[in-house]
């Protein structure tokens, strides 16, 4: 009942959160988004995606990308069930961040106690990492709760050895592979570490048959080759869906190899600068908060200290996921390394640990200290994310025109006219403003010709170069402009077309 209540307060704050300007920060949609939202919107309306495939394992648009089921489906789900908007497109990474904290809520008590499970949430909720993602509709976040599922099964199998557990695990793990593309490059590393890490828990028990500690490694394996096997037989179906065109860096050194995997531990990278890219990133704040930084380094003296098989365990399965990520050459891409959330929040707790065990009547002024600056921290972070950070990178990001299909679909519902569209607004982002027209538009909008009269009760859509070529010295319509957006409405309430 305790756990029921602490999640159920943690999705309600969470919500509301994550959810705060989430569609204004940042400001536009970019194309993976669009992507994500054309093919959703598109298989939750008919079944079909734009290559007219019925229900497909992976799709692809317009944007030269394949993307992946469990983003595509869980975006449909939510269409279905709430309808097609920008906001409901974006819920869905609000809705993965909000599962992922449930589930590390869960790993933290089932290696600690409930205390530490509370503070767990905290130490998550307070990730700079977690945030950005969550204001994206991209795929990045999607392996977040399989990986921390994963790891959850493992530290439950450490205490008692049920091969369900493992069974569960290698479920997760393998379904996280239809999750992100980039975890085809982690996957292979978790994999080994869990096999080596089953076989040393098993070391040495025995029964009457003989030595068992292969036994729960063929379970493990076998529950997770169907997902292996299911992206070798539709590889040919879906291509560059499974391997990304088979393409990787040119490496011609071990300095090449090494120098992505190595910058994923660049200090200044995780608790300063963050991701390379304005996307993924406010410039100002790394991956995690700096003032996370000493519960961390306290965490892994943790680990030197007491040595215990799932500590080493997720001390490794942290400093080694990246290695793979040479291969692309990934270079200070926080948003690649999502993955790691769950290890760096119980090596953060084993940190946290270290305080709450000091053996003095003051220790607790060293938590209290702590806590104040990840409070700190985070609310300067919050600060510049929500109202500094758009403005600083608006360039870098489309301009919010979902604002101007809103306002034409609420004018059109409200006063029942009819809307246009010119087909120069869909050329400009055509995978964007696709998504835009099935979540805003109605069915029977149409498209106007710019030689045409301007209908009779109706809203036409236009970009600001053909109204300034053809309309705007038409006195008898209503225009309306939003901002500095290059889409203007065109509105005429009369019965009677007006000549342009």
């Amino acid at each position: 009942m305790r756990n029921f209540l602490v999640l159920i307060t943690f999705f309600l704050v969470g919500w509301f959160l994550f959810t705060y300007k989430l569609t204004d920060v940042p400001l536009g949609i970019n194309g993976d988004e669009a992507a994500i939202g054309y093919s959703s919107a598109l298989i939750a309306k008919t079944g079909y995606d734009s290559n007219g495939r019925f229900l497909p394992l992976f799709t692809t648009t317009l944007w030269p990308d394949w993307k992946q089921p469990v983003t595509i489906y869980s975006t449909v789900l939510m269409f279905k069930l709430f309808g097609i908007s920008y906001f409901n497109l974006k819920a869905v990474s609000v809705l993965f961040v909000l599962i992922s904290g449930a589930i590390i809520y869960l790993l933290a008590e089932e290696i600690f106690d409930k205390k530490m499970a509370v503070i767990s949430l905290f130490l998550y909720s307070t990730i700079p990492l977690i945030m950005i993602q969550s204001h994206l509709a991209i795929e990045n976040i999607a392996p977040l709760p399989f990986v921390s599922f994963w790891l959850l099964m493992l530290a439950k199998y450490t205490k008692i050895k049920k091969t369900k557990y493992l069974i569960f695990g290698a479920i997760a793990l393998g379904i996280s592979l239809y999750s992100y593309l980039g975890l085809r490059l982690i996957m292979p590393v978790l994999v080994i570490l869990t096999i080596a890490y089953i076989y040393y828990l098993n070391n040495g028990i025995k029964l009457n048959r003989g030595n068992i500690k292969l036994r729960p490694i063929l379970i493990f394996t076998t529950a997770l080759l169907p997902f292996l096997a299911l992206l070798l037989i539709v590889k040919n179906q879906y291509p560059a869906a499974v391997f990304a065109l088979n393409k990787t860096q040119n490496i011609v050194s071990y300095q090449d190899f090494f120098l992505p995997f190595i910058s994923s531990f660049d200090l200044s990278f995780l608790f300063l600068k963050g991701d390379s890219t304005p996307y993924h990133s406010t410039g100002k704040e790394g991956m995690f908060l700096l003032a996370t930084l000493p519960l961390f380094i306290l965490g892994l003296y943790k680990i030197a200290v007491e040595k215990k098989p799932l500590y080493i365990f997720i001390f490794s399965a942290f400093f080694l996921s990246p290695i793979l990520y040479g291969l692309p050459g990934s270079v200070h891409r926080a948003s690649r390394l999502m993955s790691l959330i769950p290890f760096f929040i119980i090596i953060i707790l084993l940190g946290f640990k270290i305080l709450l065990e000091l053996k003095t009547r003051l220790k607790f002024y060293p938590i209290l200290l702590v806590g104040a600056l990840i409070v700190l921290n985070y609310k300067f972070f919050l600060a510049d994310y929500w109202f500094d950070y758009p403005h600083r990178v608006n360039q870098s990001f489309e301009k919010p025109a979902h604002i101007v299909y809103e306002k034409a679909a609420k004018i059109s519902k409200n006063e029942n006219l009819k809307v246009y569209l010119h087909d120069d607004i869909t050329r400009r982002h055509p995978t964007a403003y696709l998504f835009f027209e099935l979540a805003y538009l109605p069915e029977n909008h149409q498209q106007w010709e710019e030689a045409k009269l301007v209908p009779a009760k109706s809203i036409v859509m236009v970009t600001d170069q053909v109204f300034s070529r053809s309309l705007k010295n038409i006195k008898e319509v209503e225009v309306l402009e939003h901002g500095n957006m290059d889409i203007i409405l065109v509105i005429n309430r009369s019965n009677e077309d007006t000549k342009i």
